[in-house]
Protein backbone atom coordinates (compact mmCIF):
# COMPACT_ATOMS: atom_id res chain seq x y z
CA UNK A 1 0.00 0.00 0.00
CA UNK A 2 1.37 3.38 -1.02
CA UNK A 3 0.24 5.60 1.84
CA UNK A 4 1.28 8.76 0.01
CA UNK A 5 -1.08 7.87 -2.82
CA UNK A 6 -3.90 7.48 -0.30
CA UNK A 7 -3.22 10.96 1.09
CA UNK A 8 -3.03 12.48 -2.38
CA UNK A 9 -6.31 10.84 -3.24
CA UNK A 10 -8.31 12.36 -0.40
CA UNK A 11 -6.72 15.69 0.46
CA UNK A 12 -8.40 18.71 -1.11
CA UNK A 13 -5.57 21.28 -1.20
CA UNK A 14 -7.92 24.00 -2.39
CA UNK A 15 -10.16 23.44 0.65
CA UNK A 16 -7.10 23.28 2.89
CA UNK A 17 -5.84 26.64 1.59
CA UNK A 18 -9.32 28.15 1.92
CA UNK A 19 -9.43 27.09 5.58
CA UNK A 20 -5.98 28.53 6.27
CA UNK A 21 -7.00 31.80 4.62
CA UNK A 22 -10.20 32.00 6.65
CA UNK A 23 -8.35 31.49 9.92
CA UNK A 24 -5.61 33.90 8.90
CA UNK A 25 -8.16 36.63 8.16
CA UNK A 26 -9.48 36.23 11.69
CA UNK A 27 -6.00 36.36 13.23
CA UNK A 28 -6.25 32.71 14.27
CA UNK A 29 -3.52 31.20 12.08
CA UNK A 30 -0.60 31.83 9.71
CA UNK A 31 -0.96 33.39 6.29
CA UNK A 32 -0.17 31.46 3.11
CA UNK A 33 2.36 33.33 0.99
CA UNK A 34 2.57 30.87 -1.89
CA UNK A 35 1.16 27.48 -2.86
CA UNK A 36 0.70 25.28 -5.92
CA UNK A 37 -2.43 23.74 -4.34
CA UNK A 38 -0.88 20.30 -4.76
CA UNK A 39 2.29 19.51 -2.84
CA UNK A 40 3.69 22.64 -1.26
CA UNK A 41 2.86 25.95 0.38
CA UNK A 42 4.88 28.66 2.07
CA UNK A 43 3.31 29.86 5.30
CA UNK A 44 3.95 32.72 7.66
CA UNK A 45 6.31 31.84 10.52
CA UNK A 46 4.77 32.57 13.92
CA UNK A 47 7.43 32.80 16.65
CA UNK A 48 7.17 31.77 20.28
CA UNK A 49 4.90 28.75 19.71
CA UNK A 50 5.00 25.60 21.82
CA UNK A 51 3.12 22.34 21.42
CA UNK A 52 0.05 21.91 23.59
CA UNK A 53 0.53 19.47 26.47
CA UNK A 54 -2.00 17.02 27.83
CA UNK A 55 -1.99 18.85 31.15
CA UNK A 56 -3.05 22.12 29.50
CA UNK A 57 -5.76 20.84 27.14
CA UNK A 58 -8.64 21.80 29.38
CA UNK A 59 -7.30 24.93 31.00
CA UNK A 60 -9.99 27.55 30.51
CA UNK A 61 -7.73 29.90 28.51
CA UNK A 62 -6.85 27.03 26.14
CA UNK A 63 -10.25 25.33 25.94
CA UNK A 64 -12.11 28.55 25.14
CA UNK A 65 -9.79 29.24 22.22
CA UNK A 66 -10.08 25.68 20.94
CA UNK A 67 -13.87 25.88 21.08
CA UNK A 68 -13.63 29.10 19.09
CA UNK A 69 -11.44 27.33 16.51
CA UNK A 70 -13.97 24.51 16.20
CA UNK A 71 -16.87 26.95 15.87
CA UNK A 72 -15.09 28.93 13.14
CA UNK A 73 -14.51 25.67 11.25
CA UNK A 74 -18.21 24.86 11.47
CA UNK A 75 -19.43 28.17 10.07
CA UNK A 76 -16.99 28.76 7.19
CA UNK A 77 -18.26 25.80 5.19
CA UNK A 78 -21.37 25.38 3.08
CA UNK A 79 -23.92 24.69 5.80
CA UNK A 80 -26.93 24.86 3.48
CA UNK A 81 -25.62 22.13 1.17
CA UNK A 82 -26.11 19.37 3.72
CA UNK A 83 -29.15 20.96 5.37
CA UNK A 84 -31.03 20.25 2.17
CA UNK A 85 -29.86 16.63 2.17
CA UNK A 86 -30.30 15.69 5.83
CA UNK A 87 -33.34 17.69 6.91
CA UNK A 88 -35.93 15.50 8.60
CA UNK A 89 -35.00 12.30 6.78
CA UNK A 90 -34.80 8.95 8.53
CA UNK A 91 -31.43 7.64 9.66
CA UNK A 92 -31.30 5.04 6.88
CA UNK A 93 -32.17 7.67 4.26
CA UNK A 94 -29.58 10.26 5.25
CA UNK A 95 -26.89 7.60 5.83
CA UNK A 96 -27.43 6.33 2.29
CA UNK A 97 -27.39 9.86 0.88
CA UNK A 98 -24.13 10.69 2.65
CA UNK A 99 -22.41 7.53 1.40
CA UNK A 100 -23.47 8.26 -2.17
CA UNK A 101 -22.72 11.98 -2.22
CA UNK A 102 -19.59 12.82 -4.21
CA UNK A 103 -19.84 16.61 -4.48
CA UNK A 104 -18.51 17.47 -1.03
CA UNK A 105 -16.38 15.09 1.01
CA UNK A 106 -18.18 14.03 4.16
CA UNK A 107 -17.01 11.94 7.08
CA UNK A 108 -19.25 8.96 6.41
CA UNK A 109 -18.32 8.49 2.75
CA UNK A 110 -14.68 9.31 3.50
CA UNK A 111 -14.45 6.51 6.07
CA UNK A 112 -16.77 3.83 4.70
CA UNK A 113 -15.90 4.23 1.01
CA UNK A 114 -12.40 5.66 0.69
CA UNK A 115 -10.68 4.43 3.84
CA UNK A 116 -12.14 0.94 3.93
CA UNK A 117 -10.81 0.06 0.48
CA UNK A 118 -7.29 1.18 1.39
CA UNK A 119 -7.47 -0.48 4.80
CA UNK A 120 -8.53 -3.79 3.26
CA UNK A 121 -5.55 -3.78 0.90
CA UNK A 122 -3.14 -2.91 3.68
CA UNK A 123 -4.60 -5.49 6.06
CA UNK A 124 -4.40 -8.29 3.48
CA UNK A 125 -0.73 -7.52 2.88
CA UNK A 126 -0.10 -7.42 6.62
CA UNK A 127 -1.81 -10.80 7.15
CA UNK A 128 0.15 -12.38 4.29
CA UNK A 129 3.44 -11.30 5.85
CA UNK A 130 2.28 -12.45 9.30
CA UNK A 131 1.37 -15.92 8.01
CA UNK A 132 4.80 -16.16 6.38
CA UNK A 133 6.44 -15.17 9.67
CA UNK A 134 4.47 -17.85 11.56
CA UNK A 135 5.56 -20.48 9.04
CA UNK A 136 9.16 -19.37 9.47
CA UNK A 137 8.90 -19.47 13.27
CA UNK A 138 7.29 -22.91 13.23
CA UNK A 139 10.33 -24.23 11.37
CA UNK A 140 12.90 -22.54 13.57
CA UNK A 141 11.46 -22.70 17.08
CA UNK A 142 9.44 -24.80 19.47
CA UNK A 143 6.72 -22.20 19.82
CA UNK A 144 4.52 -24.29 22.10
CA UNK A 145 7.25 -24.41 24.75
CA UNK A 146 8.44 -20.83 24.23
CA UNK A 147 5.96 -19.19 26.57
CA UNK A 148 6.90 -15.60 25.75
CA UNK A 149 6.64 -16.12 22.00
CA UNK A 150 3.45 -18.15 22.34
CA UNK A 151 1.85 -15.37 24.41
CA UNK A 152 2.96 -12.76 21.89
CA UNK A 153 1.44 -14.69 18.98
CA UNK A 154 -1.82 -15.26 20.82
CA UNK A 155 -2.02 -11.56 21.70
CA UNK A 156 -1.22 -10.69 18.08
CA UNK A 157 -3.95 -13.04 16.81
CA UNK A 158 -6.54 -11.58 19.16
CA UNK A 159 -5.80 -8.02 18.11
CA UNK A 160 -5.58 -8.85 14.42
CA UNK A 161 -8.92 -10.65 14.41
CA UNK A 162 -10.56 -7.73 16.24
CA UNK A 163 -9.20 -5.19 13.77
CA UNK A 164 -10.16 -7.41 10.84
CA UNK A 165 -13.72 -7.69 12.15
CA UNK A 166 -14.14 -3.93 12.27
CA UNK A 167 -12.66 -3.40 8.81
CA UNK A 168 -14.89 -6.08 7.26
CA UNK A 169 -18.05 -4.85 8.99
CA UNK A 170 -17.28 -1.14 8.91
CA UNK A 171 -20.45 0.06 7.19
CA UNK A 172 -22.79 -1.87 9.50
CA UNK A 173 -20.94 -0.78 12.63
CA UNK A 174 -20.76 2.83 11.46
CA UNK A 175 -24.48 2.80 10.81
CA UNK A 176 -25.17 1.40 14.25
CA UNK A 177 -23.01 4.06 15.93
CA UNK A 178 -24.25 6.93 13.77
CA UNK A 179 -26.66 9.43 15.39
CA UNK A 180 -30.20 9.22 14.05
CA UNK A 181 -29.87 12.74 12.64
CA UNK A 182 -27.45 15.62 12.78
CA UNK A 183 -26.19 18.91 11.44
CA UNK A 184 -23.28 18.47 9.03
CA UNK A 185 -20.62 21.17 9.14
CA UNK A 186 -17.05 21.61 7.98
CA UNK A 187 -14.82 20.06 10.65
CA UNK A 188 -11.10 19.68 11.30
CA UNK A 189 -11.46 16.06 12.51
CA UNK A 190 -7.84 15.71 13.68
CA UNK A 191 -7.31 18.07 16.63
CA UNK A 192 -4.65 16.24 18.64
CA UNK A 193 -1.70 17.56 20.61
CA UNK A 194 0.80 17.59 17.74
CA UNK A 195 -1.59 19.69 15.64
CA UNK A 196 -2.14 22.37 18.28
CA UNK A 197 0.35 25.03 19.36
CA UNK A 198 0.07 28.08 21.57
CA UNK A 199 2.13 31.11 22.55
CA UNK A 200 3.86 30.89 25.91
CA UNK A 201 1.37 33.37 27.33
CA UNK A 202 -1.48 31.29 25.87
CA UNK A 203 -2.99 34.37 24.27
CA UNK A 204 -3.08 32.46 20.96
CA UNK A 205 -3.94 28.81 20.39
CA UNK A 206 -3.49 27.72 16.77
CA UNK A 207 -4.89 24.62 15.11
CA UNK A 208 -2.72 23.27 12.28
CA UNK A 209 -2.82 20.47 9.68
CA UNK A 210 -6.21 20.69 8.01
CA UNK A 211 -5.66 17.93 5.46
CA UNK A 212 -8.35 15.63 6.90
CA UNK A 213 -10.97 18.34 7.07
CA UNK A 214 -14.36 17.43 5.64
CA UNK A 215 -18.04 17.75 6.50
CA UNK A 216 -18.98 15.95 9.68
CA UNK A 217 -21.49 15.87 12.53
CA UNK A 218 -21.50 19.09 14.53
CA UNK A 219 -19.68 18.51 17.82
CA UNK A 220 -17.29 15.94 16.37
CA UNK A 221 -14.22 18.14 16.88
CA UNK A 222 -14.75 18.73 20.61
CA UNK A 223 -15.69 15.05 21.09
CA UNK A 224 -12.51 13.97 19.32
CA UNK A 225 -10.51 16.55 21.31
CA UNK A 226 -11.75 14.90 24.52
CA UNK A 227 -10.62 11.50 23.19
CA UNK A 228 -7.20 12.92 22.32
CA UNK A 229 -6.71 13.51 26.03
CA UNK A 230 -5.94 9.78 26.16
CA UNK A 231 -3.14 9.94 23.57
CA UNK A 232 0.27 11.44 22.95
CA UNK A 233 1.31 10.67 19.38
CA UNK A 234 4.97 11.72 19.37
CA UNK A 235 6.71 9.72 22.07
CA UNK A 236 10.44 9.11 21.53
CA UNK A 237 10.34 5.42 22.51
CA UNK A 238 8.60 2.40 21.03
CA UNK A 239 5.67 2.19 20.27
CA UNK A 240 6.26 5.94 19.69
CA UNK A 241 2.92 6.98 21.17
CA UNK A 242 1.32 6.83 24.59
CA UNK A 243 -2.17 5.62 25.35
CA UNK A 244 -3.66 6.32 28.76
CA UNK A 245 -6.05 3.39 28.62
CA UNK A 246 -6.43 3.44 32.37
CA UNK A 247 -8.41 6.67 31.95
CA UNK A 248 -10.82 5.23 29.39
CA UNK A 249 -13.94 5.61 31.51
CA UNK A 250 -13.06 9.23 32.29
CA UNK A 251 -14.24 10.19 28.79
CA UNK A 252 -17.77 10.63 30.11
CA UNK A 253 -16.94 12.38 33.38
CA UNK A 254 -18.85 15.55 34.12
CA UNK A 255 -15.94 17.91 33.43
CA UNK A 256 -15.58 16.61 29.88
CA UNK A 257 -19.35 16.66 29.33
CA UNK A 258 -19.40 20.28 30.54
CA UNK A 259 -16.61 21.12 28.05
CA UNK A 260 -18.64 19.48 25.30
CA UNK A 261 -21.79 21.40 26.20
CA UNK A 262 -19.81 24.64 26.44
CA UNK A 263 -19.10 24.32 22.72
CA UNK A 264 -22.81 24.25 21.95
CA UNK A 265 -23.41 27.25 24.18
CA UNK A 266 -20.90 29.11 22.01
CA UNK A 267 -22.70 28.01 18.84
CA UNK A 268 -26.11 29.02 20.21
CA UNK A 269 -24.99 32.37 21.62
CA UNK A 270 -22.65 33.58 18.88
CA UNK A 271 -23.30 31.67 15.66
CA UNK A 272 -27.05 30.98 15.68
CA UNK A 273 -27.61 33.11 12.57
CA UNK A 274 -25.39 30.78 10.52
CA UNK A 275 -27.85 27.94 11.13
CA UNK A 276 -31.16 29.81 11.05
CA UNK A 277 -32.21 28.20 7.76
CA UNK A 278 -31.32 24.67 8.85
CA UNK A 279 -34.51 22.55 9.17
CA UNK A 280 -35.30 21.73 12.80
CA UNK A 281 -32.09 23.46 13.95
CA UNK A 282 -33.13 23.83 17.59
CA UNK A 283 -34.23 20.21 17.90
CA UNK A 284 -31.03 18.96 16.26
CA UNK A 285 -28.84 21.10 18.56
CA UNK A 286 -30.65 19.77 21.63
CA UNK A 287 -30.08 16.23 20.36
CA UNK A 288 -26.41 17.00 19.72
CA UNK A 289 -25.95 18.10 23.33
CA UNK A 290 -27.16 14.74 24.64
CA UNK A 291 -24.94 12.10 26.20
CA UNK A 292 -26.12 9.51 23.67
CA UNK A 293 -25.10 11.70 20.71
CA UNK A 294 -21.71 12.41 22.31
CA UNK A 295 -21.05 8.69 22.79
CA UNK A 296 -22.02 8.00 19.19
CA UNK A 297 -19.67 10.52 17.62
CA UNK A 298 -16.91 9.45 20.02
CA UNK A 299 -17.50 5.92 18.76
CA UNK A 300 -17.29 7.04 15.13
CA UNK A 301 -14.05 8.89 15.89
CA UNK A 302 -12.41 5.92 17.61
CA UNK A 303 -13.33 3.53 14.80
CA UNK A 304 -12.36 5.91 11.98
CA UNK A 305 -8.88 6.63 13.37
CA UNK A 306 -8.39 2.93 13.96
CA UNK A 307 -9.18 2.23 10.30
CA UNK A 308 -6.86 5.06 9.31
CA UNK A 309 -4.01 3.40 11.24
CA UNK A 310 -4.66 0.12 9.41
CA UNK A 311 -3.80 1.87 6.15
CA UNK A 312 -0.31 2.53 7.52
CA UNK A 313 0.36 -1.01 8.75
CA UNK A 314 3.80 -2.43 7.99
CA UNK A 315 4.33 -5.91 9.34
CA UNK A 316 8.12 -5.94 9.60
CA UNK A 317 8.32 -2.70 11.55
CA UNK A 318 5.53 -3.85 13.88
CA UNK A 319 7.00 -7.29 14.50
CA UNK A 320 10.53 -5.93 14.96
CA UNK A 321 9.34 -2.90 16.96
CA UNK A 322 11.42 -0.65 14.75
CA UNK A 323 8.98 2.11 13.81
CA UNK A 324 5.66 3.69 14.76
CA UNK A 325 3.37 0.88 15.92
CA UNK A 326 0.24 1.47 13.87
CA UNK A 327 -0.97 -2.05 14.70
CA UNK A 328 -1.33 -1.51 18.43
CA UNK A 329 -2.36 2.09 17.85
CA UNK A 330 -5.24 0.83 15.69
CA UNK A 331 -6.24 -1.61 18.41
CA UNK A 332 -6.00 1.05 21.14
CA UNK A 333 -8.17 3.42 19.12
CA UNK A 334 -10.74 0.67 18.69
CA UNK A 335 -10.72 -0.05 22.42
CA UNK A 336 -12.41 3.29 23.09
CA UNK A 337 -15.50 1.87 21.45
CA UNK A 338 -14.87 -1.86 21.77
CA UNK A 339 -14.03 -1.89 25.49
CA UNK A 340 -16.15 1.01 26.71
CA UNK A 341 -18.58 2.94 24.55
CA UNK A 342 -20.29 -0.03 22.93
CA UNK A 343 -21.35 -1.21 26.37
CA UNK A 344 -22.57 2.26 27.30
CA UNK A 345 -24.58 2.27 24.06
CA UNK A 346 -25.73 -1.33 24.69
CA UNK A 347 -24.27 -2.54 21.40
CA UNK A 348 -22.35 -5.47 22.82
CA UNK A 349 -24.75 -8.24 21.82
CA UNK A 350 -25.74 -6.69 18.49
CA UNK A 351 -22.40 -5.71 16.96
CA UNK A 352 -20.76 -9.08 17.43
CA UNK A 353 -23.09 -11.13 15.29
CA UNK A 354 -20.16 -12.94 13.67
CA UNK A 355 -18.14 -15.34 15.79
CA UNK A 356 -14.43 -15.36 15.13
CA UNK A 357 -12.92 -18.52 13.68
CA UNK A 358 -9.15 -18.34 14.24
CA UNK A 359 -7.29 -18.68 10.96
CA UNK A 360 -3.80 -18.14 12.31
CA UNK A 361 -2.78 -21.12 14.38
CA UNK A 362 0.26 -22.08 16.39
CA UNK A 363 1.44 -25.54 15.49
Amino acid sequence: MNNLNFIKGIVDRNLETYIIDQFSERGLGPRVYETDYKVYRIEEFIPDLVMLSRENMFLEEVLDKMLQNFAIFNVIGDIKYFSDKVGSRSKSEFFKIMLEDTNKLNFLSFTVNKMKLSANNSLNEFKKNYVAKLAELNKEKDIINDCALKDRIEDFNRKLLTIEFYVENLEDIFYKCCPDQGIFVLSHNDAHLINIMHTKKMDKVILFDHEYSCYNFIGFDIANYIIENLFYLADDKYPFYKFHGEDLKSLLNQDFINSYKKFFSLIENKYYKNFKDYPEYETLIETAKSRDYLMRIMSLSSIMWSIFAVIYLDFESVWNKSAYDYFNYSFDRLSIYDKFLKFELKHETEVYKILFTPILKIR
